[in-house]
This record gives structure tokens, sequence and C-alpha cells, in this order.
């Protein structure tokens, strides 16, 4: 068990300093030189204390710094094992230097903090992940610039929260976005508090609202007419060739962009069909994944000589994909949060209202619509293979087959 104990170590002098005294059994012995002084004849070795503290206010002071060290100390101590910090001699003197159980100057504001968990965690998260977390960083700013006040770590009550939601309101965001950034105002508490920083325990008691998201999908006909549209930009053709591939195969952008010619395979089915399936590994959940390749895709591929369209930006895939989906006619008034940027704060925000569909269309919307579509006539089970899904509850009945059969059994329900 640490056991922390005062000491002075030298009785000659008018003021001699305090020694500080840390040990967890045999594990630990380390001392260094506090920053408080006493005079030698005041001090009590038995006490380990001053001798008769009430006798002035110097005493009372020198017994409030020595139990505020104490608990400092204790608090750091813990902190530095659950980060698995050396405990040595230069880890005691720079406890002592600081004084707190802060001794490596971590903020403790807010956005402070905000920007010190982006410097420590920029190789440990997505560029996605990271660039989230810097715009909702700056809408903290923003917000703290409305409310007339920089937030410590310490205030981050259920005050701050009615304010930040009053905010969120009269800037129109939504509020999945606010609860968002709710919850990365958690995560930023929970990293600090195991820094050995103090915070308001209140954050713990914000109750996150998760509101269930309204996506915007494609039909089978509204499908069917944005391929045969006639397209003379070679830019929006090549799009549009993207969207019907990133639906018929259920992937993220971040994976059918990385479609290559290489990555097909054929494969003889045994009714004798040649198949063509699709083999690789998806980015975000690093799952192998075997596709086979429907009509659709075949005939696209065709079209390109064997080749997959060319690689476009997420930016202008998204711009590129509405310009597609207008002149296709997909043109019905909808209901739907549109991503604006505000122009005083530069910051992205979703609005909802009524517009025509296609300005709601982005990047997710060919995945969104294999499931909606599919689940119609296909098992989930095989819609949650094709989409990558990895937990045994929604793999189901393909935790025992490889991905080859897998790709092979579903080819074989659709073409009953």
């Amino acid at each position: 068990m640490a056991t922390i104990n005062f000491l002075i170590q030298s009785t000659k002098g008018d003021l001699v300093p305090i020694y500080i005294r840390f040990r967890n059994g045999r594990q630990y012995d380390l001392k260094a030189k506090t920053k408080i002084f006493i005079d030698p004849s005041e001090w009590s070795a038995k006490k380990q204390a001053p001798l008769k503290p009430q006798k002035s206010d110097e005493l009372v002071s020198v017994v409030q710094q020595m139990n505020q060290l104490r608990t400092n100390l204790m608090d750091y101590f813990h902190n530095s094992i659950k980060q698995g910090l050396s405990i040595d001699g230069e880890w005691i003197r720079r406890f002592v230097e600081k004084g707190t159980s802060n001794p490596y100057d971590l903020p403790i504001d807010l956005t402070g903090y905000f920007e010190y968990y982006l410097i420590i965690k920029v190789s440990e998260i997505k560029k996605t992940t990271h660039k989230k977390i810097t715009t909702f960083k700056r809408l903290l700013e923003n917000f703290e610039k409305w409310a007339g006040k920089h937030y410590l770590l310490t205030e981050i009550n259920h005050d701050f929260r009615s304010k930040l939601e009053e905010y969120g309101v009269k800037m129109e965001y939504s509020i999945r976005y606010i609860s968002d950034v709710l919850n990365y105002v958690k995560v930023i508490s929970r990293h600090a508090e195991r820094n050995g920083i103090a915070v308001n325990r209140q954050f713990e008691g914000f109750k996150i609202e998760r509101i269930k998201n309204d996506y915007i999908t494609l039909n089978p006909m509204e499908l069917e007419k944005i391929e045969n549209t006639e397209l003379t930009a070679d830019y929006l053709d090549n799009a549009r060739d993207w969207l019907l591939i990133s639906y018929e195969t259920a992937q993220r952008v971040s994976d059918f962009q990385n479609f290559k010619k290489s990555m097909i395979k054929e494969f003889k089915h045994k009714n004798g069909n040649v198949l063509f399936i699709l083999l690789f590994t998806q980015i975000k959940t690093k799952k192998e994944m075997a596709i086979t390749l429907d009509t659709r895709v075949l005939k696209i591929l065709e079209k390109r000589n064997g080749d997959f369209p060319r690689s476009i930006s997420d930016v202008n895939y998204n711009k590129y994909i509405k310009k597609v989906c207008q002149k296709a006619g997909i043109t019905e008034i909808i209901e739907g949060a549109k991503t604006i940027v505000d122009p005083i704060t530069k910051l992205k925000r979703k609005v909802i209202g009524f517009y025509p569909k296609f300005e709601l269309v982005t990047s997710h919307i060919g995945r969104r619509s294999y499931v909606s579509n599919k689940r119609l006539t296909m098992p989930d089970n095989m819609i949650r293979y094709y989409t990558g899904h990895t937990s045994d509850r929604m793999l189901g009945d393909y935790d025992h087959k490889n991905n080859i059969q897998a790709a092979l059994d579903i080819y074989d329900f659709l073409n009953k």
C-alpha cells in the first residue's frame, strides 16, 4: 500500500525545506524536496508535521499545503499507473516542481483539451474521425463566443448542456448533430479525468439522444431511370457508373472507389455458368469480401474494356451524383436534412426541410438503397454478408462458411 510522509533533513538555519517521501511496499521509495519551508524548531519528527500548527497562520498554511500535496501525489500515482508511466526519481521531481496531479501541464479547458486530444490521437484515429472532431471543436469555440464564456472542464455541467442545445436550435443544427457533439464532450471529459485533470462528473448524466436517421434511398424504378439516362458529359457518366456499382455491391465509397480489375476472379458454377467474383478487403472493417458481380456491373465493365470507372474524390462524387440524379428526373420534393455551410462560421450543418430529392443524395445512398430494396426479396443474413457487417448476430448462418461459398449461395438464391 502506498504511503506518503514528510520530513526535514536539517535542523540548522532559520528555514529549511520540507521533503516528501513516497513509498509503496518494497517497490518504490522515492523522496524529493518540496517548495514548502519551515523553521526547524517548529517541526515534529514524530508527527511528521508542524509541532503546534495552531500557533500561527504561517504554520496553518504549511499544513494545508502538505495535505494538498499528499492528495495530489496519490492522484498522480494512480493516474501514472493507469498510463503505464515510469515511477522513479524523475517522476516525483516532476510532480514536486508542478505541485499538482497534472504535472504535465495538460489543458484544463474544454476546447484546449479537444486540441490536445487531436494531437495525441493523430496516429490512432482515422482522418475522417480527426476531421469530425476538429469540426466539433470549432463549433464549441463558436458556441463559447456566443455564450460569452470560455468553459473549463470543471464547468461541463447540465447548465452547459442546456446552453449548447439552445445554441444548436438558434443556429439550426439538427438534434442529432448536437447529440454527436455532446457525445464527444463526454469522450474528452473521460480522457481528461483519466489523465488526472479535474472534471465535473455531471457530464456522465448527459442523456445523449440517438435520433434515428431517415435515410434517403433510391427505389428500383429510380435506379433504372439513372441507368438509362443519356449523359453526354464523361465525368457524369463516370459518376453514374460508380453509383450503380455502389448499389449492386452494397459497399462504402472508401471501398468501391478502390475496386480494380485485378480483384475480379472467374469461377465456374456447378450449373456451368461462369461467375465473376470480386475479392477485396473492406477498409473500415478489415473484413475479406467476395461478391458476385451481376449483369448491371458486368455491363459497365464491358463498356470500359474490363476496367472500373476512374476514381474520383469523395467531394466530387457527392457533387456529381446529385447532378446525375437531377438529369434522371429524381426531383420529387421530399423532407430531409440538407448539409449547408454557415457563411459566418464556415461550419457545415444539416438543416431539415423540404428539398428536391436529388439535392439530398450522398455517397452512402447506393449502399443504403441496396439494403432497403433487397430486404423485400432477400433474407437479412445474406444482406448483412454483402454489407460486410461482422458481428456474430448479424452474420448468423454464414459464420461457418467461407467467403466464396457465401457469394455462390447468394448467386443461387438470386437466380432461382
